[in-house]
């Protein structure tokens, strides 16, 4: 195995842990709501969610289905409105954990 496939497989576990770090952390926290009823924990979890797991799905999606679909006539545009999107599901996890400080129940 080359130098470069060590670093892609590397670079993909990590990815890996990343993201099932992120769902036990969202799950604990949707676990907290269900258990107290706090409005943060729920906040807390959707936004993890939406800053790490979404635009990873987003972005598996395009290069999974969309791209090999819509073959060799891809374009620059249909990516820049990808990268669009996933930016703003990291806003809306964002908006959601800023949220999460602040909510009194």
């Amino acid at each position: 195995m080359s130098t470069h496939q060590t670093l892609v497989w590397v670079n993909s576990g990590l990815g890996l842990l990343g993201l099932l770090a992120t769902l036990f952390l969202a799950g604990k926290s949707f676990v907290a709501y269900r258990q107290h009823g706090d409005r943060s924990m729920l906040l807390f979890g959707a936004g993890l969610l939406l800053l790490l797991v979404a635009p990873t799905v987003v972005a598996l999606g395009w290069g999974t289905v969309v791209r090999p679909a819509l073959g060799d006539s891809v374009h620059v545009t249909p990516r820049l409105l990808v990268e669009i999107v996933e930016q703003v599901f990291r806003l809306a996890g964002l908006a959601a954990l800023v949220a999460s400080l602040y909510v009194r129940e």
